[in-house]
């Protein structure tokens, strides 16, 4: 792992997605575990996945936001903008697009579209799946540091000098 760790881990899949990417390290590592290890289950020099870890993508992770499941993909957004989809169950990788800005908002997921916040305010949507394609891009104001929360049928965003809470009209 890198030296310091900071996204939650995600389940999904069978599987928990873990990882560390702090920005001053070389090593931003990002492993799928199959669950009931015990004891050591370190990756020897040179593999890439053991009895206990399925697969490994050594420079993934990033430094703040946290990883999202959807079905047979794992999305991770890197502090930098770099949108990563991978196979979930292999670790292979599907596409990287980079959107503008720095994020430190885990993104999170409606029906079927995914959404990530960057500090600047624009949250970027894209269709869950194989393949990128900007939906669109709204924008609330400068400073978002926090991951939005979705209660119910509405969105909480919480931003520098606002909260927000979206959805429909009961």
């Amino acid at each position: 792992m890198s030296r310091i760790t900071v996204p939650n881990p995600v389940a999904g899949n069978g599987m928990v997605y873990v990882g560390s990417g702090f920005v001053a390290d070389r090593q931003k590592p990002l492993y799928a575990i199959r669950p009931g290890a015990a004891g050591d289950i370190l990756l020897k020099e040179g593999e890439m996945q053991n009895r206990y870890v399925a697969w490994l993508q050594q420079r993934a992770a990033p430094y703040v936001p946290s990883f999202l499941v959807a079905g047979k993909y794992l999305y991770v957004i890197q502090d930098n903008g770099q949108l990563s989809c991978y196979d979930a169950v292999t670790g292979a990788s599907v596409y990287q697009e980079r959107l503008r800005g720095h994020f430190t908002a885990s993104p999170w997921m409606c029906g079927d579209k995914l959404f990530s916040l960057n500090e600047s305010g624009d949250t970027y949507v894209v269709p869950s799946g194989p393949t990128f394609r900007l939906l669109a891009t709204n924008t609330l104001e400068k400073l978002c540091l926090a991951t939005p929360a979705v209660a119910s049928d509405r969105l909480l965003i919480r931003t520098s000098s606002r909260s927000y809470c979206i959805g429909s009209k009961r």
